[in-house]
């Protein structure tokens, strides 16, 4: 891949175009041959945001950066930081009241702290998680399979039996630490979207598409007659 490929799908394609110089027809065959989903307007990050991520709750950073907690939370667990939790939080009644009558993640989000500094307390008053009213997201299915299922539904704030229903109801596999590739593996290469086959296989997309360009495996988007003029440094 060359330099000019690293920056597919990290913008608009009609901006990429603009700074290469090139076709936005170009750049669109190019990030499809790849396997690289199209931009969707996520929030472009600097280093100075992001060192906001993890010092305060997903909430409180995105309302002093303009995002919504959800694109904070992606980017935290993308880039492997761990969740706000503060060691000076003091529960009082009116916040106790809501434990095991809501959601732990629901919980979190009023109170402004993580999912599992709410489990953790509710557990230690001995006070079963509240079970219904689970309504699942394209945001919380996401995650299932990226991590144990435990991980995930500390994450989510629900159990981790309703976790493991729904990644099984969903056909998507547990997740697996290691990335050891079989040919059944690799027969599903090129076949489905690389986040789709990531998602089946419990494994990171970029894991199954490094796999899939090693094969020299197409995306599977058919394209013909594509080419790109790379960027070299100097």
């Amino acid at each position: 891949m060359s330099v000019a490929d690293t920056f597919l799908g990290t913008m608009p394609d009609k901006e990429l175009a603009e700074r290469l110089k090139v076709s936005v027809y170009r750049v669109r065959r190019r990030r499809q041959e790849l396997g690289i989903s199209v931009f969707k307007g996520v929030t472009q990050w600097v280093p100075e945001m992001e060192a906001l991520l993890g010092t305060e709750s997903d909430r409180v950073v995105g309302e002093k950066l303009g995002v919504s907690a959800k694109r904070v939370r992606r980017r935290r667990i993308a880039l492997g930081i761990k969740n706000y939790n503060s060691a000076n939080f003091k529960w009082k009644p009116e916040a106790e009241v809501m434990l095991g009558k809501f959601l732990d993640k629901d919980v979190a989000i009023i109170l402004g702290i993580s999912s599992r500094w709410v489990k953790n307390h509710r557990e230690e008053l001995g006070i079963p998680l509240c079970t219904r009213g689970i309504k699942w997201t394209p945001e919380m299915d996401i995650l299932l399979g990226t991590a144990m299922d435990q991980e995930v539904a500390d994450q989510l704030g629900i159990g981790k039996g309703s976790v493991k229903r729904r990644r099984v109801v969903l056909g998507i596999a547990r997740f697996q630490t290691g990335s050891d590739w079989t040919p059944d593996k690799d027969a599903l290469l090129g076949k489905r979207p690389d986040e789709e086959v990531a998602r089946k296989l419990g494994l990171a997309t970029h894991q199954v598409r490094l796999r899939r360009l090693k094969l020299k495996i197409p995306s599977w988007r058919k394209v013909t007659n594509s080419y790109f003029i790379p960027i070299h440094k100097g």
